[in-house]
């Protein structure tokens, strides 16, 4: 027992004597070993950054820049079915009608109705006529009679400033959304009338979208939701609501069965698909796009069917995403402005993206080149 008791206390001694050596060798250890897991990180990311920045360059430049014109602050932009007209929302109430032609981009025509900026403009397909709303809470619907725009109709539509508007293929049927956290739909009789009223959201309403269909409307807000609604039995009824944890500014349906959403500050573009076996939308995927500074709402997203292509702004930046014959997302471009203070849309067709921005001051034009 004695030698036993020995053998501990030279133990304890000697572990005594060599404490400060062994925390000296673990130290030096533990921080090679850190040393080498930055080194793998770095480079990990290295390559994901390289890969990423050569499949993007070598995409070719699809939209150039064929024409510009200086122009205060412009926050909402539609294009006609058939190109050939832009309106344009200023900050300052008034909208211009601008000719589009082989040449410079002309104004046509000024219009002051509004009492506050114009937030969002949509044309009706097909037909003469567009939409618009903003500060002042009013939807506006606007005619082309004897070669003149005219304020056909105005509509008393919201408590709080107009987020959104859009419109059925049919014409059929108007959808707004707004800072009063409701969604509205107006029909027509023999003039446009309010149908029904959403109450589902706790916050601003940033964006709608409805799918091919008509039969399904999605919304996201800054309540951090994105609510999904169907058309049943003459009205719109909740589906779904997602829970998010950023709040989303832009969406928009793909089909009848997927949609992509885009949180704030995010680098992912969601990718959401209605499945069939519980019949609620569920995230499937996130497809890696650009950002830029912090982004905001307006300027909605869009996909155009005619050439797979997503649209969608994040930050200063114009993600431009092409949906290939197998389903999988690729970024075909990105065109940076290098401000949030970014606002613009993209035609029926795909051919025309129009926007203002900040630091250029300028209505640009830019055109698909195969």
């Amino acid at each position: 027992m004695d030698n036993l008791d020995q053998m501990n206390e030279l133990l304890n001694l000697f572990l005594q004597q060599n404490q400060d050596k062994f925390v000296s060798i673990i130290l030096k250890v533990q921080q090679e070993l850190l040393s080498v897991l930055k080194n793998y990180s770095d480079n990990l990311n290295e390559i994901q950054i390289n890969s990423f920045q050569s499949n993007l360059g070598k995409q070719d430049v699809k939209y150039q820049l064929i024409q510009n014109i200086k122009e205060s602050p412009i926050y909402s932009f539609s294009f006609n079915c058939t190109s050939s007209m832009l309106a344009a929302g200023y900050s300052t109430g008034q909208i211009a009608i601008f000719e589009l032609g082989t040449e410079q981009i002309r104004k046509q025509q000024i219009l002051k109705e509004h009492k506050g900026s114009v937030y969002s403009i949509e044309f009706f397909y097909q037909k003469d006529c567009f939409i618009s709303g903003g500060q002042d809470r009013m939807i506006l619907i606007w005619s082309f009679e004897n070669k003149l725009w005219i304020c056909q109709q105005r509509i008393d539509a919201h408590s709080d400033w107009v987020s959104h508007l859009i419109i059925n293929k049919n014409n059929t049927l108007i959808i707004s959304s707004s800072g009063d956290k409701t969604i509205q739909f107006w029909n027509k009789d023999e003039l446009w009338k309010r149908c029904q009223t959403i109450n589902a959201h706790l916050n601003t309403v940033n964006s709608l979208s409805l799918n091919d269909s008509e039969d399904q409307l999605i919304s996201c807000s800054c309540d951090h939701t994105i609510k999904i609604f169907e058309f049943n039995n003459s009205n719109w009824i909740i589906l779904q609501t997602i829970k998010l944890d950023k709040l989303g500014f832009r969406l928009c349906f793909i089909n009848n069965f997927t949609f992509v959403f885009h949180s704030e500050n995010s680098i992912n573009l969601s990718v959401y698909k209605l499945s069939q076996s519980d019949g609620q939308y569920h995230h499937i995927k996130n497809v890696l796009i650009e950002n830029g500074d912090h982004c905001g709402n307006l300027f909605p997203s869009k996909y155009i069917g005619s050439k797979n292509i997503i649209l969608t702004k994040n930050g200063s930046k114009v993600n431009l995403i092409k949906i290939s014959s197998d389903g999988e997302f690729l970024l075909e471009e990105v065109i940076d402005f290098g401000t949030r203070n970014l606002f613009g849309n993209i035609s029926y067709d795909g051919e025309y993206i129009a926007t203002w921005d900040k630091i250029t001051k300028q209505v640009q034009i830019r055109k698909f080149v195969q």
